[in-house]
């Protein structure tokens, strides 16, 4: 069994590593891999890695055919400061690449696909402060609380549309909605909540005061996701056994540290991670989080995702930065 991951970024790379572990064959598919991250990723010295697009869809079919593919995690697309930048770029690889995808499965009969989505697709039904979970079939005014930006968008697209493949194909179809995905890698890191803690994590490595600006604090809690846990559950979304659409009908789940972090709350424990260093607050009004309206979000529901992927965070905010700095101290910062 072959496993092609698109997208040899953060989460695509981490996840190659964990299916080594597990004694599987993954290839990594990717447009411009980055060979000084891979490097970085234990595991993956022996893992094949394939230059290719996903908007090339003769060529993505000829991979799949050749490398004896079964199943697909689809991880490659513009995040969120991408998506800003260059949108139309964004729509073209995050949906047309999509589509690609969940084509090649309905042609050549792939057992699986995973598309990895984001919880930004909730932000525009916000309205008020609520305590009750966020379940992922939510409650969506088609124009008044659309999704807020292009990258949200694309990623609800996406998810539609893999259902829609699912329901009148029969592809095998799963999407799990990450809260904010971070970790290290080398270079510049599109996710907005990957820059904001790369920036945080990275600079007490390098300064004995850190003078913290108001763009990197967040307003209220938000929830985060180590990138191995991250791929943890796109694994486990690959390899689970066949859900019961009865018993599960919605192929789509939460997956996050399981509890949002104030940033407050944050900063404590990131000084237990460094004790040695000073952090200074800067004056000023709170950061919007990611450039997105100030809005009250609600805690991520998980039950379903532990019910029918298995899954349980592994990492929590200080073991989190704790293995990232481990990182650091062997490779330095980028």
């Amino acid at each position: 069994m072959t496993i092609l991951i698109t997208g040899a970024g953060l989460v695509g790379s981490y996840a190659a590593a964990r299916l080594v572990e597990m004694g599987e064959r993954p290839v990594l598919f990717d447009v411009a891999p980055s060979r000084e991250n891979l490097r970085r990723v234990p595991g993956l010295e022996e893992v094949q890695v394939v230059r290719g697009d996903i908007l090339d869809f003769p060529d993505l079919l000829r991979v799949i055919k050749e490398k004896d593919v079964d199943r697909i995690i689809h991880t490659a697309a513009f995040l969120t400061a991408g998506a800003r930048e260059r949108p139309y770029a964004a729509i073209k690889v995050n949906i047309m690449g999509t589509a690609n995808i969940l084509e090649a499965a309905r042609t050549l009969g792939i057992a699986r696909v995973v598309f990895t989505s984001s919880s930004t697709v909730y932000y525009g039904s916000y309205s008020a402060p609520q305590e009750e979970p966020q379940g992922e079939d939510f409650t969506l005014r088609a124009v008044s609380q659309r999704p807020r930006g292009v990258y949200p968008t694309t990623k609800l697209a996406g998810e539609h549309l893999g259902l829609n493949y699912r329901d009148l194909y029969g592809v095998d179809f799963v999407a799990v909605r990450f809260a904010g995905v971070f970790g290290p890698w080398l270079g510049p890191v599109a996710g907005v909540p990957g820059m904001a803690l790369k920036e945080l994590a990275e600079r007490p490595m390098r300064e004995s005061v850190v003078r913290i600006g108001t763009d990197l604090v967040w307003p209220g809690k938000e929830e985060f996701l180590y990138m191995k846990d991250a791929a943890q559950s796109t694994v486990q979304a690959c390899l689970a056994p066949k859900i019961d659409p009865v018993k599960s009908p919605l192929p789509v789940y939460n997956v996050s540290m399981g509890r949002g972090y104030e940033f407050e709350e944050f900063l404590e424990v990131l000084q237990n991670v460094y004790p040695q260093v000073e952090f200074q607050m800067g004056e000023g009004d709170r950061a919007r989080a990611g450039g997105y309206p100030d809005i009250p979000k609600r805690p991520l529901d998980l039950s379903r995702t532990r019910a029918d992927l298995g899954y349980e965070p592994e990492y929590q905010m200080e073991k989190a930065l704790q293995d990232y700095r481990g990182w650091l101290e062997r490779w330095g910062p980028s």
